[in-house]
């Protein structure tokens, strides 16, 4: 329900906080404009599906074992795939509404900053309906097979905010420290272009593809002051490509494990 509430409206409030924004950022119009509000309403989404929407892949499946409801389906007459395959078909369902309420209100707040937008301006957006659905499903698939995993409400909880929140970055910031910059670099130097640094496979650990296919948009920019320079050779941000491929293959292996989890373990 606050997704619902909030998302259509909260880009709005910046209105009045963001009213002289500094370079790169041409001013605020950005945040509302046919294409790049895409890109910030996405974003936006971002934040809202990991803290409001996510949870409901753990909680369908948590409440149904503490309130005994789980086993009472299976003694009642579903299989075990039926059960699984009644959460999934809710997983899709609300990532389709989550993205259809993406869709609606980045086309009408652009439309009503947006003077003449035109049906090529309109969907000039990059993927960015396909990425959210996409998105939205990842935050999903990994509530489920955490809660399918864990199966304890408040103990799956705090491993989905705990994993995404502190464990992912952990591990990735950890990685730079334990390696060796300089003998990495030039295993992996090759190609046209001087190859990509091994840093950059840190950016595909599962939460990470997730998260980039809807990033903070400054993070695109050529410019901004937080990419790697030319020695480390380490970008910030994934391509939209490989984001997509990455975040479809992520997804897949959670629904799977989420699966295998379920049908493997008593009820």
């Amino acid at each position: 329900m606050l997704f619902v509430v909030l998302f259509p409206f909260l880009i709005l409030g910046g209105k009045d906080i963001f009213v002289n924004v500094p370079p790169p950022l041409p001013s605020n119009s950005v945040f509302y404009e046919f294409p790049t509000v895409w890109e910030y309403q996405g974003y936006i989404g971002n934040w809202l599906l990991f803290f409001f929407v996510g949870f409901i892949g753990i909680f369908i499946v948590t409440n149904e074992v503490t309130f005994k409801t789980l086993r009472q389906n299976i003694i009642t007459g579903l299989t075990r795939q039926e059960y699984f395959m009644g959460k999934l078909l809710m997983i899709i369902t609300l990532a389709i509404i989550s993205t259809i309420i993406y869709a609606v209100s980045s086309i009408i707040i652009g439309l009503i900053h947006t003077p003449g937008a035109d049906m090529a301006l309109i969907f000039d957006n990059n993927w960015s309906i396909t990425k959210f659905f996409l998105m939205a499903m990842g935050y999903l698939s990994f509530g489920l097979f955490i809660g399918f995993l864990i199966r304890r409400s408040g103990l799956a909880t705090f491993f989905y905010l705990a994993y995404i929140m502190f464990l992912e970055p952990i591990i990735k910031w950890s990685i730079f420290g334990v390696l060796n910059w300089d003998t990495l670099q030039d295993v992996v130097d090759s190609g046209p272009e001087g190859g990509v640094s091994v840093y950059n496979f840190v950016n595909y650990l599962p939460m990470n593809v997730i998260e980039d296919l809807h990033p903070n948009p400054f993070f695109r920019f050529p410019d901004n002051f937080l990419k790697g320079n030319d020695d480390i050779n380490y970008d910030i941000l994934i391509t939209h490509e490989a984001a997509i491929i990455g975040s479809v293959i992520y997804i897949s292996l959670f629904i799977f494990l989420a699966y295998k989890s379920f049908m493997s373990r008593d009820i």
